[in-house]
């Protein structure tokens, strides 16, 4: 469930308070879903949490029309894809 506080920040437009509070809620569980890459975790979640605060603030621009519920497994699942797949590698530096 999304926090109502992580709501609240999102709607005053704080978005240190919605990166901290994402960091808080997800970051441990994303490092112990991914242990073997723990040094690439951190850059990767700062990616995927500003993405994260732009769905929360679409999804608030538009009424809040899926439940909140939906919408925290939808932001979990992205961030969840992007350190599965897009860490997968490391990015050659060709």
């Amino acid at each position: 469930q999304i926090p109502n506080s992580l709501l609240e920040a999102a709607r005053g437009g704080d978005n240190d308070a919605c990166e901290r509070m994402m960091e808080e809620n997800v970051l441990q569980k994303l490092r112990e879903d991914f242990p073997e890459r723990r040094s690439s975790i951190d850059y990767g979640f700062a990616f995927c949490t500003t993405g994260a605060v732009g769905l929360i603030k679409h999804w608030l621009a538009g009424g809040c029309a899926e439940p909140p519920r939906e919408m925290t497994r939808l932001t979990y699942r992205m961030i969840h894809n992007m350190m599965t797949h897009g860490l997968a590698r490391p990015v050659s530096e060709d």
